[in-house]
């Protein structure tokens, strides 16, 4: 890591899997992340996939006795959100650093993505975690009629949504006609309407986080603990990047 003026700068991946690859065992991940160079991962299992945050809680604890404290394990999920109007659109959310687990039986078949919303978010917040938006790809959303997406972004209003993965390393979604750099819609008004902004690998296995392994979050913190980490992203302090192309506040894209 380096020092940045008076913050350390993390090299930081939100969005992390295990359980398809590896079963019970997301020390195997954390190895891989540690070996390509970064400080901080998010363990976001899918939520169907486990049943409370043990996993996280062991993963750190590896961490810590391994890297000391170079290396930071937060505790986090990716929940399915419903949606009735087009129940094919891939609809997630993390959440990160919260403190207990969230379970997708808070919602009903056949709810509406609105609605759906605000109960995550609120119990995210419940367990005092973050809410960010995962992958609101164009073509993993639902294309209307008139050829026109309908991305998480458009239910944006009056939610209390915390933060958006901009960058994300399942890029090759986005590889159409007009190239693509794995960024997702949005990214430039994420940051001005004042959204914590992330990019991520969405990586399940170590072959697919080397192959992923060009979007990550900087991330300028205090101190390299995990309460550092979840202030800074609460304070807006971090770089999403993505393939080239950064995106965060100008006065910390000016320090990096």
């Amino acid at each position: 890591m380096n020092r940045v003026e008076r913050y350390y700068q993390l090299k930081c991946n939100f969005h992390t899997h295990f359980i398809e690859a590896f079963g019970e065992h997301p020390e195997i991940m954390v190895d891989a992340y540690h070996q390509a160079g970064y400080d901080c991962i998010a363990l976001t299992e899918h939520d169907d996939l486990v049943e409370d945050l043990s996993f996280a809680k062991r993963a750190n604890e590896y961490a810590q006795k391994r890297y000391g404290s170079d290396f930071l394990v937060i505790p986090g999920l990716e929940i399915g959100l419903k949606d009735s109007t087009y129940p094919g659109a891939m609809r997630d959310m993390l959440a990160l650093f919260i403190d207990s687990h969230i379970s997708r039986n808070l919602m009903s078949e056949g709810m509406d993505l609105d609605t759906s919303l605000n109960i995550v978010l609120n119990e995210i917040h419940q367990k005092n975690g973050i809410a960010t938006i995962a992958h609101d790809h164009r073509t993993l959303s639902h294309w209307n009629g008139d050829s026109t997406p309908d991305w998480i972004w458009d239910h944006r209003e009056d939610k209390e949504i915390d933060g958006w993965e901009i960058g994300n390393g399942t890029g090759y979604y986005e590889k159409l006609s007009d190239g693509s750099n794995c960024m997702l819609n949005h990214p430039e008004e994420s940051v001005n309407e004042g959204y914590i902004v992330t990019a991520s690998s969405d990586a399940h296995s170590k072959d697919d986080m080397k192959a992923k392994n060009i979007c990550y979050t900087y991330v300028l913190v205090y101190e390299k603990t995990i309460e550092g980490v979840k202030e800074a992203l609460l304070n807006r302090r971090t770089i999403a990047y993505c393939n080239g192309t950064a995106y965060g506040l100008a006065k910390w894209l000016d320090l990096c």
